[in-house]
């Protein structure tokens, strides 16, 4: 009885492993299509959209955390961070 609950417990695991594995993709492939509304260049929204942002996580982010993720100079992160603001103020 101990095996057949050992090998119940292990299928389980391997199941919420390969549960949480499949969320994460779609999360992660999922793009905002509204960054694309956003007044930068269209690579910056391509960039932000593979790195998994959305305009709720970079309002909820410093640029300097936006530019550390993206690779880029803490001003083009600041830019993106108004942009986004601005975008989000007048359309919400």
């Amino acid at each position: 009885m101990t095996n057949l609950l050992k090998l119940l417990l292990t299928i389980l695991y391997q199941m919420k492993i390969l549960t949480t594995t499949i969320i994460r993709d779609e999360f992660k492939n999922a793009k905002d299509k509204r960054l694309a509304l956003v007044n930068i260049p269209k690579g910056l929204v391509e960039s932000l959209n593979n790195a998994g942002f959305t305009i709720e996580i970079i309002l909820n982010s410093r640029p300097s955390d936006i530019a550390k993720v993206l690779g880029i100079d803490d001003f083009v992160a600041q830019i993106i961070y108004h942009e986004t603001k601005y975008y989000y103020q007048m359309n919400n």
